[in-house]
């Protein structure tokens, strides 16, 4: 029997204001923000993907089968065991974002296992 694992991915949209040469700061971080309409698109799509993705304020917080992912980017993961017996999975190669959506996709990253404390 395979055990099939739920992966969580961030994806990190572009706001348009990347060739910008400002620094980000306190002030003007607002105004690096991706479009709410552009989040939206990418959410419904991927949704319709078999993602569950919620909205964040540069992108969207996903999680899915490997399977799902894997095909959906058309990569490979791994899974890595750390020190402390959590599983921090990896992208054995780079991730294709898919075409739909290419244009707004800026950086797609696996988030980091959680550590509980006792």
């Amino acid at each position: 029997m395979i055990r099939e694992f739920t992966i969580n991915i961030d994806v990190l949209l572009h706001s348009g204001k990347e060739l910008s040469s400002k620094v980000p700061d306190i002030h003007s971080i607002d105004t690096y923000k991706p479009p709410a309409e552009i989040i939206e698109r990418c959410r419904r799509f991927l949704l319709s993907q078999g993602l569950d993705c919620y909205a964040t304020d540069f992108g969207l917080a996903c999680s899915s089968s490997k399977l799902v992912i894997e095909k959906l980017f058309q990569t490979e993961l791994t899974q890595e065991y750390l020190e402390d017996g959590r599983v921090q999975w990896k992208f054995l190669k780079e991730p294709v974002f898919p075409e739909q959506i290419r244009l707004y996709i800026r950086q797609l990253t696996i988030s980091a296992p959680p550590e509980f404390f006792a």
